[in-house]
């Protein structure tokens, strides 16, 4: 079951609602100028990736998005929020290649302005993140789409490892 919580706002700048946050720390917030605005963004995150309970890992990169933990073996990355849920996000299938606007929809909760730079920089630092404290993870652009990210790759469900090369 999806338990993703979100809250809705139509007609409220989104620069007005910064407490929003403090009030729902586990929702994703989405302002919208209209309602229909709003039920556009509703459609498209319908195909959005899940929050997973358990946490994913892919090539030794444990991503625990409820616990906001990113770690590769005995090492803690210092990720942003937006960065945990961007790389859960690639790491709930990996190996798939996921569009600018699936990424953008999944890690800012927003209707995509078709802004492929927000998606690139955010990868960016991603990868400068992972660096070489987990090098068996590579975030891999797929030209003109988008990105996916490969790696061994270890679902929640399973204990095995699978090569991704196979």
């Amino acid at each position: 079951m999806d338990e993703r919580q979100f809250v809705i706002v139509v007609g409220v700048p989104a620069e007005s609602l910064d407490d929003l946050g403090g009030l729902f720390p586990r929702a994703t917030i989405v302002s919208t100028p209209t309602l229909m605005e709003a039920t556009r963004w509703l459609e498209a995150t319908a195909g959005a990736a899940p929050v997973h309970p358990a946490p994913l890992t892919v090539g030794g990169l444990s991503i625990d998005v409820d616990g906001h933990v990113v770690s590769c073996g005995d090492v803690q990355l210092d990720l942003t929020e937006r960065e945990v849920r961007l790389l859960a996000c690639l790491a709930s299938e990996p190996e798939r290649a996921w569009s600018f606007e699936e990424l953008f929809v999944g890690a800012w909760g927003q209707r995509y302005m078709h802004d492929r730079g927000t998606v690139q920089a955010a990868v960016q630092r991603l990868r400068r993140k992972l660096g070489d404290v987990c090098s068996a993870v590579h975030i891999e652009a797929v030209r003109g789409f988008g990105f996916r990210i490969t790696g061994a790759i270890q679902t929640p469900a399973s204990d095995g490892v699978r090569d991704s090369s196979s």
